[in-house]
């Protein structure tokens, strides 16, 4: 409508107008059931539309294809992750490496064909991580190296597993993809625990606590300990699981910095859950190393089941993950890993970019290769951020580059006040739409359609954010704020 792309009969006295989307034309096209009462059918409806050209690796499924896989998928038993490959896994003749490939550009296609060792992938930010690691998975299949049941592929959010669930999907088939185990560390110890639990008496039904049901379950335990120091009892509980130092470790005193008492609160909290069948998040890391480490047979079992292991964002592992890593992957088993140490942001739960820089010590034969093209950002912005990540970085150099020009270079002002910080910024949003009034959108010097939209961050909470707000609506410019939740009570993460 804002385009004018609509027909209107103007109104007369005593009768409105009438603004119509389509013609009469028009709505015998896209009005559904056309042949109920005998209708002709406009020129052309009768012929089937064109075949689309397609690049895709997988052949399209019909409606009814889709349906039947629906009703078979009810129908089937869930398999037990260890169980080894099932009876018959879908057909994956119909992959094709050059469709594949037609995608990527040179760095990615060496980084999706390393299939013969141990892979080390530095992607910078908007390189393509996610895309080159699908493709690296799928290629597995189209090259008939490895079946869809002996990959196992690790994230580090929820939403970061369904993502990547989806585009296998899109790349190979629902059929397929849904043999590839694809989980979050936390979410494959816990199937780990659900199914190999009982060798150290821990039941498939357990339950997992959230974060804030931790804190309440804690403080029930322990109910003349201040909030204080119960938020500090369990941040040095936490930190002792992901060094895999359970209660009554001989380590647990030298290496955790506590009160005096921590030891006999820590085994008193895990005897409480364990009376329960309650983990915390933590046990989804520390019951199934130790678990693995202490019966070789279960071990020996998954290794054998996952021979190919991919794990996103692995500048972010802790110890716990690191040593869980390090069982699952001898040397038959292939692993490709892909992150960059400049963008760890999982500190606060043990996060250890040493990891990664270590990764060719823990794999001599590991290859190592780099995505520079940036898809994201313009140049100006991936120079600035480069002079600031360079000076600290582990390392330095890594020669991002983008094709995208940039109209905008960053600048740095310094406010004498608060409210100047807030009106200087709505001035900067004003000034790069070219005008926020009903002047300007009236007059045509501004269309609102392609008005650009602009994202305003800050750093702390408090009055500086409604302060911004208040200058944005005296101006005039529609906004909305988003106050940022805890990140322990996003379920994504």
């Amino acid at each position: 409508m804002r385009r004018g792309e609509v027909h209107i009969d103007a109104g007369y006295d005593g009768e409105f107008g009438i603004i119509k989307l389509f013609e009469k034309s028009e709505r015998d096209i896209f009005t559904p059931q056309l042949d109920l009462f005998g209708k002709t059918r406009p020129a052309g409806m009768d012929q089937p539309p064109p075949a689309a050209e397609t690049t895709a690796a997988f052949p399209k499924k019909s409606a009814k294809a889709n349906v039947d896989a629906a009703r078979r998928k009810q129908t089937q038993k869930p398999q037990n992750m260890l169980a080894g490959s099932p009876a018959a896994l879908p057909d994956q003749s119909s992959i094709t490496a050059e469709a594949l490939l037609a995608g990527l550009n040179p760095e990615q296609q060496a980084a999706a064909l390393c299939h013969e060792q141990n892979l080390l992938i530095l992607a910078g930010p908007g390189t393509g991580k996610t895309r080159t690691l699908t493709h690296w998975i799928a290629l597995l299949l189209a090259d008939g190296k490895a079946t869809a049941d002996a990959i196992l592929a690790i994230t580090f959010t929820n939403k970061a597993a369904r993502e990547m669930r989806e585009r296998l999907a899109a790349l190979t088939g629902e059929e397929i993809a849904a043999q590839m185990v694809i989980r979050t560390f936390h979410a494959f110890g816990a199937l780990l625990l659900r199914e190999e639990g009982g060798v150290i008496g821990m039941g498939p039904n357990f339950t997992i606590l959230r974060e804030r049901n931790r804190e309440s379950f804690f403080q029930r335990c322990f109910p003349n300990l201040g909030e204080r120091k119960s938020r500090r009892l369990l941040a040095s509980i936490s930190e002792a699981k992901n060094l895999l130092l359970p209660p009554g470790h001989p380590e647990l005193n030298a290496q955790i910095s506590a009160p005096e008492n921590f030891p006999e609160v820590y085994h008193a909290y895990q005897a409480a859950l364990t009376a329960r069948e309650m983990l915390d998040y933590d046990d989804l890391l520390l019951l199934p190393a130790t678990m693995l480490e202490s019966h070789p047979e279960i071990l020996q079992r998954i290794q054998a089941r996952f021979r190919w292991i991919s794990v996103d964002e692995y500048q972010d592992v802790n110890y716990a993950q690191y040593r869980l890593l390090r069982l699952l992957t001898p040397p038959e088993v292939n692993l490709c890993v892909i992150g960059d140490p400049d963008q760890a942001i999982y500190g606060f739960r043990g996060a250890d970019r040493s990891y990664f820089l270590k990764f060719q010590e823990d794999y001599p034969a590991a290859r190592e290769i780099r995505l520079r093209q940036n898809y994201r950002s313009s140049r100006p912005i991936l120079s600035a951020s480069r002079q600031v990540i360079d000076a600290g970085s582990g390392l330095p150099g890594q020669d991002i580059w983008t094709g995208i020009a940039g109209r905008y270079k960053v600048e740095i002002y310094q406010a004498p006040t608060d409210r100047a910080e807030a009106e200087y910024a709505v001035h900067q949003v004003e000034r790069m739409v070219g005008g926020t009034s009903y002047f300007s959108h009236d007059s045509g010097r501004v269309d609102p359609d392609e008005a650009t939209p602009a994202a305003r961050l800050w750093r702390c909470g408090g009055a500086l954010p409604a302060q911004r707000a208040e200058c944005t609506a005296q101006r005039g410019i529609p906004a909305l704020r988003h106050p940022l939740p805890e990140c322990w009570t996003i379920a994504d993460i």
